[in-house]
């Protein structure tokens, strides 16, 4: 389907030629004259964009969800989950809370790439250390689990 075509049954797709904040708008427009007008078109077309960006955000954040994760959340966290699904954004807590989640990785990106070089480093020195147990006869807890026909 083409991408400026409309999607009714999609509460993700924000139509780029949708008119955000119409009655407002207008309002805005008659109350305060030539001036009003400009910037309520200026409110008009930055809500536009905004929505549009949302959309993509979303649409992204929800592309191949294949794990299923249970979690427990506080009430603040409960709270914003329902608002977003409340609002439309999202068909379900689900997909709000994937949402959340991408968010929050992408937001630390930087924290999650210096965690993931000390774990290549702690896998270094592991695999260094059964290297010299193996040198001494001394097995690792990997190589049991190894041995057919033993181990629990």
């Amino acid at each position: 389907m083409d991408e400026t075509e409309k999607r009714p049954d999609d509460p993700l797709h924000v139509d780029a030629d949708s008119e955000l904040l119409d009655d407002e708008s207008a309002e805005v427009e008659e109350a305060e004259g030539a001036e009003g007008g400009k910037i309520g078109g200026k409110v008009k077309r930055t809500a536009s964009r905004v929505a549009g960006s949302v959309s993509s955000v979303v649409k992204q954040a929800l592309v191949s969800r294949d794990h299923v994760l249970m979690v427990r959340v506080n009430e603040e966290a409960l709270n914003r989950i329902n608002d977003l699904k409340d609002a439309g954004l999202f068909r379900s807590r689900s997909e709000a809370a994937a949402y959340l989640i991408a968010e929050g990785i992408e937001a630390k990106q930087d924290l999650f790439e210096r965690i993931g070089e000390r774990i290549r480093q702690i896998q270094d020195i592991k695999q260094e250390l059964r290297s010299l147990a193996g040198e001494t006869g001394v097995t690792s807890v990997d190589d049991e689990d190894e041995r057919p026909g033993e181990g629990a």
